[in-house]
This record gives C-alpha cells, structure tokens and sequence, in this order.
C-alpha cells in the first residue's frame, strides 16, 4: 500500500514555472491557463507516483539522487525525501538545463 507524497515547489522552481506562464499569457492567455492547470494536475499525479520519473545519464545530477519526469513539454526535475517530492525545476525543454544547473 503506497501512500500519497507531498509535493513542493522550491523557489527556484515557482519562478520557471512563473517565468513560463508569463511568457504564454503575452501570446494567449487561455493556452497559460490551460498549460498551469494541466502542470498543476501532472505535479498531483507525481505525489501519487514519485517514482515514475526517470534517474537523469548526467552523474551529477544521478549523485544527487535526482528524477525527472515531463510534464506539459517541460523537465520536471525533482528529488525525494521521506514523503515529500522537492520539485527543484521546471524547464522547458528548449533550455539548456545542464548550463542553468
């Protein structure tokens, strides 16, 4: 029996994911809502299933003990503890992340 895990926005994280819908609300706002409600939806479904997320090839971010999953077109990086998900990123795939890391 698994039990449902919290999930938690770093601020680093709150800030990709503003940054993103900042920049979809100039283009068209009904694709910025859509695009944080089913953001919003995957992070829940991550509290459910922490462990669907994949161990990142790249060692440091393997040492660290991170996952990663996509969600809405963007990496979702996050690590576990006791019962919480930390999400520590949102970005979008286009970014270079291994620079921003």
């Amino acid at each position: 029996m698994s039990s449902d895990y919290t999930v938690q926005l770093l601020r680093a994280a709150e800030d990709d994911l503003n940054e993103i819908v900042t920049l979809l609300c100039q283009d068209n706002m009904e694709a910025a809502e859509r695009f944080l409600s089913k953001t919003e939806l995957g992070l829940r479904e991550l509290s459910n299933h922490p462990r669907k997320g994949f161990v990142p090839n790249e060692h440091r971010l393997a040492a660290g003990n991170f996952r990663y999953t996509i969600i809405e077109g963007c990496l979702i990086l996050y690590t576990m503890e006791e019962e919480i998900v930390l999400v520590q990123r949102v970005l979008p795939h286009a970014r270079k992340y291994k620079q921003i890391l």
